[in-house]
């Protein structure tokens, strides 16, 4: 509990954080959504802007979840994470307290974005905003433990910088956040499949439209769902892959960790 405290007041006591981490969703969101929408024409009853939306969500929480792992690279460099290391809780405590207090800052960062919505005419009521939080959060745990297994390899503040980007970029472009994924090549559908991040695109894309794709998923450019073996996944069904992913890079992360440094 600590541990996930301190990542909690490190986030509260520094709030530019959470304004340089809009910038870029936000970026995207009006010179894609608003610039291009002229030039994108709506389809099945959802805008490009709108369809946007949940891309944006799931891009800043995935991104929060990463980059909050950066300090455990910056601890690990100043001598302060060995120093946690041999405290008396157990090194699962501190990793799950990080992954914890990680987890509920993206989920915090995306749930801002999704105050969007009614400008962009998105209606939402509460289920779906429970839902949309829940699928929020989910993402964010999974990112978070990604971040934190990537975290545990890397020594340096300089090697981690180095290694965001090639980590986001193909997942951010090969997810159908920016455009859907039935528009690409067939050539590149094995990458989109086994790319976690494109089942949680589809996941809070699917809640947050919930009242906008009936006609899309019939006839719309832009339709929710992705087709495995001809048949649309269901919400579930992608869910878990989702946390799987989560599951698995927690359990190498405790791994990483139980060796001594």
């Amino acid at each position: 509990m600590m541990v996930a405290k301190r990542e909690l007041l490190r986030f509260v006591r520094a709030p530019g954080r959470l304004l340089t981490s809009l910038v870029l969703p936000l970026t995207f969101l009006l010179i894609f959504g608003v610039g291009l929408s002229r030039l994108v024409p709506s389809s099945g009853g959802v805008s490009f802007a709108q369809f946007l939306l949940p891309g944006m969500i799931a891009m800043i929480v995935v991104m929060a979840g990463l980059s909050n792992c950066v300090l455990v690279v910056w601890d690990r460099e100043f001598g302060f994470l060995r120093e946690m290391l041999v405290a008396p809780p157990h090194r699962i405590s501190l990793v799950i307290g990080r992954i914890a207090g990680g987890s509920l800052v993206a989920t915090a960062q995306g749930t801002v974005i999704l105050l969007l919505a009614p400008v962009l005419g998105v209606r939402l009521d509460l289920m779906t905003i429970l839902a949309t939080i829940a699928g929020v959060a989910l993402l964010a745990i999974t990112g978070t433990a990604v971040g934190m297994f990537l975290a545990s390899w890397v020594r340096r503040m300089e090697s981690f910088s180095a290694v965001m980007p090639l980590v986001t970029m193909p997942m951010m472009l090969l997810s159908g956040a920016f455009f859907p994924i039935s528009s690409l090549p067939v050539w590149l559908s094995v990458f989109i499949h086994i790319n976690p991040l494109t089942y949680g695109v589809d996941i809070l894309r699917r809640v947050i439209l919930s009242d906008h794709v009936a006609d899309a998923r019939t006839q719309g450019e832009f339709a929710s769902g992705v087709e495995m073996f001809g048949h649309t996944l269901p919400i579930a069904v992608e869910a878990g892959f989702v946390a799987g992913l989560g599951l698995v890079a927690m359990a190498f992360t405790l791994r990483r960790f139980g060796r001594p440094e």
